[in-house]
């Protein structure tokens, strides 16, 4: 199957094609809005410079087209249910490598080096709707699901940036993976997220603004 290799300052992940040209679009749309520097594509190959220096290499590659493993189907569902994962790296490398998930690393603490958070794609979360197990499918819900005291600390970080705050940024800021996944409307179950993914990163939605005006 192909993915698209991103590559953004330096590090590298698979994304979906969709979730690629996705952020192409959306430099070529918003070109001026984005502060985009210089834009440029070559075949399949795209390449964006945006107004606060990054610089995000976009090449069409091939990767393995296995079937999933039981354990690679289990981490998947966790993913998009928000619960804690535990698997080996082994799984991890081939979700990436399939585009499934992307790793998104931020600097910890000195001591402790560069943390790594894993998330779903989209390509991950159409793959996940096929995995979780009918005895344990989520029930359908006509509520929004309550925010944690973790997530709304989460959805005040990025009302106070007053931008999209990339997902790098927000690891950094103390807000892991399964705090991010419970308020952005990756669970099948939430009728409506309370912050909205784009290219440049989260953006509150409406009823995430509605929440915090409790």
């Amino acid at each position: 199957m192909k993915v698209y290799k991103r590559t953004e300052n330096g590090v590298t992940t698979n994304v979906s094609i969709r979730e690629g040209l996705a952020e192409v679009e959306r430099a070529d749309r918003e070109f001026d809005t984005l502060g985009i520097r210089s834009r440029s594509s070559k075949g399949s190959t795209h390449f964006i410079e945006y107004g606060d220096g990054r610089k995000v290499l976009f090449e069409l590659t091939e990767v393995p087209d296995v079937k999933l493993t039981d354990a690679m189907k289990d981490t998947l569902r966790k993913l998009n249910s928000g619960e804690v994962v535990f698997a080996d790296a082994s799984t991890w490398r081939a979700l990436e490598r399939r585009g499934l998930i992307t790793a998104n690393t931020a600097p910890w603490e000195p001591m402790q080096g560069t943390r790594c958070l894993y998330m779903l794609t989209d390509a991950g979360r159409e793959a996940a709707a096929g995995t979780t197990p009918v005895e344990d499918a989520p029930q359908e819900h006509t509520a929004p699901k309550p925010v944690t005291p973790k997530g709304r600390k989460c959805l005040e970080y990025v009302r106070r940036a007053g931008r999209p705050v990339p997902l790098a940024e927000l690891s950094k800021a103390g807000f892991n993976g399964n705090t991010v996944n419970s308020i952005d409307g990756c669970l099948r179950f939430r009728p409506e997220p309370y912050i909205q993914r784009t290219p440049a990163g989260y953006v509150l939605s409406d009823l995430g603004r509605r929440e915090l005006s409790r």
